[in-house]
């Protein structure tokens, strides 16, 4: 991707790409090497050797890919990174047993001709072409490592922060416990005062009824209570004093 930063899988998908170029180039060379003598075999042989050591570093940096992807991914890759050792291998063992059954007189050919110089330059520009796709591997593989260590620093602070505000609930949800209780035990304490004052104030009203109907009893017993008795008039005696 230009310009932006590169994933894992990408990064390791470019250098499978890289990796079949390479493959490709060299069975094309040990296929060619039967119809070549000389020189030209000489070239193929060098080109294919330089072609497998370019391959093999390619290798290593997909080593380093795989080392620095998540565990998840890991156990998959690492499943690609062998099978592409072996087919590595396979093509090393391959050229090395093309070259050896080739007849030493078509190996060794003619004296050198003037086409030597265009091989140094052809071997040359491919020996600048693998330094430059190493250069800009190492580069991309170390723009995604620094992502990796931007990532970590990032999910250890979320970590962080989210610890802390689980932290921050937990003692709220305490709080509020202890408020809840507090709340419960000022509840039945002001339910117990609330009938507390109820029955002193039906007693109250008792005492009051019961002083008022003392009082109306003693009005009623000054007012209306018996007269006392009068003797009554003795009409002998009046008439006697008429007389």
């Amino acid at each position: 991707r230009e310009g932006g930063v590169v994933g894992m899988p990408e990064i390791f998908e470019s250098y499978v790409e890289e990796l079949n170029e390479l493959s490709d180039a060299v069975n094309h060379r040990i296929a060619s090497l039967p119809d070549e003598i000389g020189t030209m075999r000489r070239t193929s042989i060098s080109k294919g050797e330089a072609d497998l050591a370019a391959a093999f570093e390619v290798l290593q940096r997909m080593e380093l890919e795989v080392s620095s992807c998540p565990k998840q991914e890991r156990a998959s890759l690492n499943v690609k990174l062998r099978e592409h050792k072996n087919a590595c291998n396979d093509l090393k063992a391959k050229l090395k047993n093309a070259t050896v059954s080739l007849p030493r007189d078509g190996l060794l050919g003619a004296p050198r001709v003037a086409d030597d110089t265009a091989e140094l330059t052809d071997q040359h520009a491919r020996l600048l072409a693998s330094s430059d796709r190493m250069r800009n591997g190492t580069a991309r593989l170390k723009e995604a490592h620094k992502t990796i260590n931007e990532t970590e620093t990032i999910g250890s602070s979320i970590l962080v922060d989210l610890r802390k505000q689980r932290e921050s609930l937990m003692h709220s949800v305490g709080t509020l416990r202890a408020a809840s209780d507090q709340l419960s035990r000022s509840k039945r304490v002001l339910s117990a005062m609330a009938r507390r004052a109820f029955a002193n104030k039906l007693l109250l009203w008792i005492m009051i009824a019961l002083l008022a109907c003392g009082i109306l009893l003693l009005l009623y017993v000054q007012f209306f209570g018996a007269q006392p008795n009068r003797e009554p008039p003795n009409h002998v005696d009046n008439i006697t004093r008429f007389y």
